[in-house]
């Protein structure tokens, strides 16, 4: 009985931390024009993150698009190293309802990209990733 217990706890226990792994990333799936867009919902206390493989040397393009642009900021992040691509050169360019972020990314691998805003009231975006 004792067994079965500590079983049943192992398997809660690996089972909660795939169901955190799953939700902490959404990963995006390109179609064969390599875009990928999802729909989302974003506040100051709850940024979204989406992931993306891509190969060194590709050129990335975002596009955020709300009605709430104008509170809202990209942030690309290289998952091996941990740098920030806004630091690099890349840019943010945007208005009152479309921000784009554009770069080219440094190597093979995934990347994280985050959208965050200043405004507390949560506000819904297209994100539309285009690579090439």
């Amino acid at each position: 009985m004792k067994s079965i217990k500590i079983n049943l706890l192992l398997l809660m226990f690996v089972l909660g931390i795939g169901v955190i792994s799953v939700s902490a990333q959404n990963r995006l799936t390109f179609n064969r024009n390599n875009e990928a867009s999802v729909i989302g919902s974003v506040s100051r206390s709850q940024p979204r993150s989406y992931v993306i493989s891509a190969r060194g040397g590709q050129q990335i393009s975002i596009s955020l698009v709300s009605d709430s642009a104008s509170s809202m900021s990209i942030r690309v992040t290289n998952n091996a190293t941990r740098r920030s691509l806004n630091d690099e050169s890349a840019g943010e360019t945007g208005d009152m309802s479309e921000k784009t972020f554009n770069a080219s990314l440094p190597q093979d691998g995934d990347y994280t990209i985050t959208i965050v805003s200043s405004d507390p009231s949560a506000a819904e975006f297209e994100l539309r990733v285009t690579k090439s």
